[in-house]
C-alpha cells in the first residue's frame, strides 16, 4: 500500500492518536471502485483473468526471441474485423505465407485499401454478418 500511496493511487496519513498509517481514495483509485458510474473494474477484471495473463507474461521473451511463430498454428483463413486498410492481417499473412486473410471492414473504408499479397478485402457491416475464418482478429473497433 505504501508503495501505491507514492505513486497517489491511494493517499496515506497518520493517524494522531495510534500512528497508524491510515490509507483514503484519490482520483485515481476511484476509478477501481465497482460502485461508481464510471469505472475500470470489468477492463481490470477481464486483464488478469488466467487466460489472459500468461500472453503478458510471455512478450518480453517474445519480442527478445524473434516473436511467436506458431500463433497461427491451424490456420488458414484468418479474418480481420474492422480491419481498417487491412495492414494487421497484412502483416500476419506475410509472417505466415500459408495463411490467407480476409480484411473486413465498411465498404468505403476497404474500397481505398492497397492490395496486399494473400489478402482480400471484402465491405460489409459486422453486425450483420462475418465472412467465415478459421481465426477471426478484431483490434480498435470504433462503432457508434
Amino acid at each position: 500500500m505504501r508503495f501505491l500511496a507514492h505513486r497517489n493511487v491511494f493517499e496515506a496519513t497518520t493517524d494522531p492518536k495510534s500512528g497508524d498509517t491510515l490509507y483514503g481514495l484519490t482520483y485515481s483509485s476511484k476509478w477501481l471502485l465497482r460502485c461508481e458510474e464510471q469505472t475500470l473494474v470489468p477492463l481490470v477484471l477481464m486483464a488478469t483473468r488466467p487466460h489472459h495473463l500468461p500472453s503478458w507474461q510471455c512478450l518480453s521473451r517474445c519480442i527478445t526471441e524473434g516473436g511467436c511463430r506458431d500463433g497461427f498454428d491451424g490456420v488458414e483463413l484468418i479474418v480481420d474485423v474492422g480491419g481498417g486498410v487491412g495492414m494487421a492481417v497484412a502483416e500476419i499473412v506475410k509472417a505466415h505465407p500459408r495463411v490467407r486473410g480476409i480484411n473486413f471492414g465498411l465498404p468505403d473504408v476497404v474500397a481505398s485499401a492497397p492490395k496486399y499479397p494473400g489478402v482480400t478485402h471484402l465491405g460489409g457491416d459486422m453486425f450483420h454478418a462475418i465472412p467465415y475464418g478459421d481465426a477471426i482478429f478484431m483490434k480498435w473497433i470504433m462503432h457508434d
